[in-house]
């Protein structure tokens, strides 16, 4: 479902895709922290990079005048981001990996990913905070 948007609602959106993209970055860079830190606990830095996802996420359904909803499912963003680029499909089993590091990790002690869980998704959280900013146009900062 595309936005209608008066103007000033089509200034809180540019506000808010900008400030989407800079909150994703910043928990790019606190992921970059805690990974270099063997004693950073594993669901918080899942949490983090499932944060980084979702932002990054609507940033794209915001840039697309795409509306989603104020939930946590990354399946859900990415279904919606996919009807703009479907480049984006290629990410749909890390989105379902991921999605409940965003609510259902941090209070249930069935979700404690591995080592190896983490670095897989972060690394395709880098590749995704590639696309996402290809599509957009944009080169990604440094971290």
């Amino acid at each position: 479902m595309r936005m209608r948007q008066s103007a000033a609602g089509l200034k809180f959106m540019k506000n808010t895709f900008e400030i989407l993209l800079a909150k994703a970055e910043a928990d790019a860079r606190t992921v970059k922290i805690l990974l270099a830190n063997s004693d950073s606990p594993r669901e918080a830095i899942a949490f983090h990079i499932q944060q980084m996802t979702e932002k990054l996420l609507k940033a794209v359904l915001i840039h697309g005048k795409i509306d989603y909803p104020y939930k946590h499912n990354l399946v859900n963003l990415l279904s919606k981001a996919d009807k703009l680029d479907d480049s984006f499909k290629i990410f749909s089993d890390f989105a379902a990996d991921l999605t409940p590091y965003g609510v259902a990790a941090r209070y249930d002690e069935r979700y404690n990913p591995s080592a190896a869980d983490v670095e897989g998704f972060y690394s395709a959280a880098l590749n995704l905070r590639r696309k996402v900013y290809q599509y957009l146009g944009r080169n990604p900062p440094p971290l």
